[in-house]
């Protein structure tokens, strides 16, 4: 990644491929991190730097175009930030009495199927 701010990069070829390549950076580093929550919020912020570098590449000439680059910008700034600071191993780490998944589904039960049906509802 480039020590220049972001914001301050014009939309040149050069430019665009310096983001493109701190984005795979990201990528990599994103893979060596084992706190599941900063993972995802790694891969989710990855992920949509990486869509909207190709929302701008569909169309570089539409009047969205800008906004997509600083969609991306941005994103690879936050990623770049949470690698940096990493994570809480107290955070993300499952109690010893627990197996590790979710204690509660998001339908507010205890994460194991309570019925014996294929839902699981």
């Amino acid at each position: 990644m480039t020590d220049e701010p972001m914001d301050k990069v014009s939309n040149d070829a050069e430019s665009l491929r310096l983001l493109r390549a701190s984005i795979d950076d990201l990528e990599r580093r994103g893979r060596a991190v084992s706190a599941p929550a900063l993972r995802h919020d790694v891969g989710n912020g990855i992920g949509a730097a990486r869509n909207a570098l190709e929302l701008f590449e569909d169309d570089p000439g539409a009047a969205s175009a800008p906004r997509f680059i600083q969609i991306a910008r941005r994103n690879v700034e936050r990623v770049a930030e949470l690698l940096k600071q990493g994570a809480s191993p107290v955070d993300d780490a499952p109690s010893s009495d627990r197996s590790g998944r979710n204690e509660r589904n998001d339908l507010g039960g205890s994460g194991e199927r309570e019925h014996g049906d294929t839902l699981g509802l």
